[in-house]
C-alpha cells in the first residue's frame, strides 16, 4: 500500500486515524533491526533499493525480501551465494539467478526504461566479465538500456585494423550484426578448437577477422573473403590466421584444422534460429526450390510448404501409390533436399495418402 491508497482507505473510513499512523510510520521506512528498508526509493528515483547480500544470513536475506515483496516492489539482489537463492526460490518461484555475476533477481511489475542514453559495458579481460556482468544486470534492472561488449580474446592487433572491426556494428548480414556474428565466431572457434586439440589462438584470431572484408566491401570491389584476405596481408597478420578465416565461404580449399572450425563456428552463428532473417525474394525462392524438389516425383499431385519451409506437406495419387510406397516416398523427398538444398535445421517430410470408398444407396 503506497501514500495514496492509505489516504483513500482513511477518506473512506476503511481505517481509523491511529491504525493510518501506524501504518505510516513504516510506509517510507521500515526498520527490521537488522536492516532498515527505504520503500520510497523507488517513488522517488524510480528504482527500488538494491539488497548487498554479501555479510547477511539467510534468514536477514530473506526478512528483507519478504519486506519488499509485500510493497510490491522489484527486488535486485547482488553478491548473493547460490545457496542463498536456492533457498530464495523455494519460497519465490520467480526468482531467477545470474550464477556468473550472483544477481539475484524477483520481478514484480514491468521495469520502466528511465535512463538517459545507452550505458555500454566493455570488458577487456576474461577474469573481469563477472564485474561486467553485474554492472549489466544491475544497470537494466534500474530501468537502463544496456549493452556489453566483452574480450574475446584476441590481443596484439593494430590500433587501425580495431577501427575497422568496430566499423563492422554498422554492419548488417540478413538482419544480423557482423560485429556480434563475429564475436561469436571466435568465442565458438576457440572453444571448438580447445576441443579438438587445433591452435586456439589461431582459431580465435580468424573467427574474429573472418569478415573484416565487410567493413569496406561497399567500397572496395571483391568478395569480402578475397578483401578481408588483402587487408590482413597489409596488417602483417600471420599465414596461419589468414588460412584459417578464408575457407568460410569454401571459396578457398581447406587447408588447416583451424579452416574447418571457423567455418563450423560461422555455421553455427549464422543458422542458430533467429540469427538472421530472410528478404521476401529470398523466402520466396527458397520455398519455390522446395516444393519444386517435391513435384518432380511422379506419384506426387501436390505439394505446399509450411512454416517458413520447416516442413513440406505432400499429397499422392493413392491409385499409383501405396502405404509402403509412402514411406519410401518420404524417405526419398528427404534424400534429395538434403542433396539439393542447404538450409539451417530440418525439414519435415509429411506424406499424405488418401483413400476414398464412395457407394451410392438406392
Amino acid at each position: 500500500m503506497d501514500l495514496r491508497d492509505l489516504l483513500q482507505e482513511v477518506k473512506n473510513s476503511n481505517i481509523d486515524i491511529e491504525e493510518a499512523l501506524g501504518k505510516l510510520k513504516n510506509l517510507p521506512y521500515e526498520d527490521l533491526g537488522y536492516a532498515n528498508i527505504d520503500h520510497h526509493r523507488e517513488l522517488r528515483n524510480g528504482y527500488p533499493e538494491v539488497i548487498y547480500c554479501e555479510g547477511k544470513t539467510d534468514e536477514h536475506i530473506l526478512g528483507i525480501i519478504d519486506k519488499m515483496n509485500e510493497k510490491g516492489s522489484n527486488i535486485l539482489g547482488t553478491r548473493c551465494r547460490k545457496e542463498t537463492f536456492n533457498k530464495v526460490k523455494e519460497v519465490y518461484k520467480n526468482a531467477e539467478y545470474e550464477e556468473l555475476s550472483k544477481i539475484l533477481k524477483i520481478q514484480n511489475h514491468d521495469i520502466v526504461n528511465i535512463g538517459k542514453g545507452k550505458i555500454l559495458i566493455l570488458t577487456g579481460g576474461t577474469s573481469d566479465i563477472p564485474v561486467a556482468d553485474e554492472a549489466y544486470y544491475t544497470a537494466k534492472f534500474l530501468g537502463n538500456d544496456v549493452e556489453k561488449i566483452y574480450d574475446v580474446g584476441v590481443a596484439g592487433l593494430d590500433p587501425k585494423l580495431i577501427y575497422l572491426i568496430g566499423r563492422l556494428r554498422y554492419r548488417t548480414s540478413f538482419g544480423q550484426n557482423v560485429l556480434i556474428h563475429s564475436m561469436e565466431v571466435a568465442h565458438l572457434s576457440g572453444s571448438l578448437a580447445e576441443e579438438l586439440g587445433a591452435d586456439v589462438a589461431v582459431a580465435k584470431k580468424a573467427g574474429l577477422l573472418h569478415d573484416i572484408g565487410k567493413a569496406v566491401d561497399h567500397e572496395i570491389q571483391g568478395t569480402h573473403v578475397k578483401i578481408g584476405m588483402k587487408i590482413l596481408e597489409k596488417f602483417n597478420i600471420d599465414e596461419e590466421v589468414i588460412d584459417a578465416m578464408k575457407s568460410h565461404h569454401e571459396e578457398y580449399p581447406f587447408g588447416t584444422a583451424e579452416s574447418f572450425i571457423v567455418a563450423a563456428a560461422d555455421a553455427i552463428s549464422a543458422g542458430r534460429p533467429g540469427a538472421r532473417k530472410d528478404t521476401l525474394e529470398q523466402y520466396l525462392k527458397r520455398i519455390g526450390e522446395l516444393e519444386d524438389i517435391v513435384n518432380s516425383f511422379d506419384t506426387v499431385e501436390k505439394s505446399y510448404a509450411i512454416q517458413a519451409g520447416r516442413e513440406i506437406r505432400v499429397f499422392v495419387d493413392s491409385e499409383k501409390l501405396d502405404d509402403y510406397g509412402s514411406v519410401k516416398l518420404a524417405r526419398d523427398i528427404a534424400d534429395k533436399i538434403e542433396e539439393e538444398l542447404k538450409y539451417p535445421g530440418e525439414v519435415k517430410v509429411n506424406v499424405l495418402r488418401e483413400t476414398r470408398s464412395i457407394e451410392f444407396a438406392r
